[in-house]
């Protein structure tokens, strides 16, 4: 099994099916935008119980969203058996996307899949809706 990365905010994974809610059993890295110290408590308030397991470690479906690109790496073992992704991406696509720099690739020990913004590898990028700006030009909002 290779690390897959969420987006906290809503759950979305890039491969697997984890969501922002940690399973029993399950462990995970914390990474912060923030150039300070940052803390992160866990409380009893802080568990959720109307939210069922996801199928990381259970067989039922996850709700899909909207407004991503998800893209999976697989052996293709792998693939042909319907077996877990060794890698993958999610870029979301937001009318308030920052086209900035967003999470930062955490490198597996094989096969590693990563999109590329300015020479700074991520595993999760989230962009702007790409607009109109003349009769056929498509970009994204500046």
């Amino acid at each position: 099994m290779a690390y897959t990365t969420i987006f906290a905010a809503n759950g979305a994974a890039k491969a697997g099916g984890a969501n922002q809610y940690l399973q029993a059993v399950q462990a995970g890295w914390v990474y912060t935008a923030a150039k300070r110290p940052t803390k992160l408590s866990f409380t009893q308030a802080s568990k959720n119980r109307s939210v069922s397991e996801t199928t990381v470690f259970k067989t039922t479906a996850k709700k899909a969203s909207t407004g991503q690109l998800r893209l999976a790496l697989y052996e293709s073992a792998a693939l042909a058996a319907n077996q877990s992704a060794a890698d993958g991406v999610l870029v979301l696509v937001d009318d308030n996307g920052n086209n900035a720099v967003d999470v930062p690739k955490f490198a597996n020990l094989d096969e590693n899949f990563a999109t590329n913004n300015n020479g700074s590898l991520l595993s999760i990028e989230t962009r702007a809706t790409p607009v109109q700006y003349g009769r056929n030009t498509i970009g994204n909002q500046p």
